[in-house]
């Protein structure tokens, strides 16, 4: 959990022991909120009204078809879900966190500020979310979050058995950005022993030395 949602969960849990529950779930609704696990604004208002919407026209439809009898047809609210396709597809997320407002607050570079319940999952997803990117700044933001996750919870995820992989990602890659990115994620591994046998046994030390001499040309972004 991170704090935004952990404590917009624990207010409404709160006021639900208050048996006021459902004015401060609306309330807390009719605000916006953008924190790495949560993002909520007017899109994704519209998105879930047009899909309570949808399935009222259609529970109205089966009631109609089945006669209007009390009870005939109710609604498996149950299996209701709106995935926010829609108002959230330019957010790159990655298992429920939103990776541009990870960055931005900064919370990543701070244990503790992102409450993960497992943050060796969490990792192991942003490196799969590294491999089936679309586009080179979509890679590179998501090894900058790769590389900021390990900052704050190396102990947690530990040895990273694909650190090869990433070296060989670096040595490859024909974009600049992603090359200091990718630079950026080893170094953090690096920061753990474990990884090192990998990153030697890839070639990382030769390419980082080559990486090296072209370090007076490289741009910064």
């Amino acid at each position: 959990l991170v704090p935004a949602g952990r404590a917009l969960a624990e207010e409404t849990a709160a006021a639900a022991s208050a048996g006021t529950n459902w004015p401060v779930l609306f309330a807390a609704a009719s605000r916006d909120h953008a924190a790495p696990d949560l993002v909520w604004n007017a899109a994704t208002r519209d998105e879930l009204r047009d899909a309570l919407a949808s399935e009222w026209e259609s529970l109205n439809r089966a009631r109609a078809a089945a006669g209007g009898a009390p009870g005939a047809v109710c609604w498996n609210h149950g299996e209701f879900c709106v995935e926010y396709g829609r108002s959230l597809a330019g957010e790159l997320r990655v298992g429920g966190i939103s990776l541009r407002l990870l960055l931005d607050s900064g919370a990543a570079a701070r244990p503790g500020a992102v409450r993960l319940h497992n943050p060796g999952l969490f990792f192991s997803e942003l490196y799969i979310a590294l491999l089936r990117a679309r586009t080179d700044g979509d890679r590179a933001l998501v090894a900058r979050c790769m590389a900021a996750t390990y900052r704050a919870y190396k102990a947690e995820v530990g040895p990273f058995p694909h650190t090869g992989h990433v070296v060989r990602l670096l040595r490859e890659t024909p974009s600049r950005r992603l090359r200091d990115r990718l630079a950026q994620a080893l170094a953090e591994l690096l920061a753990h022993e474990g990884n090192a046998p990998r990153f030697l046994g890839a070639g990382g030390a030769e390419l980082f030395c080559d990486l090296a001499a072209l370090a007076h040309v490289a741009a910064a972004c």
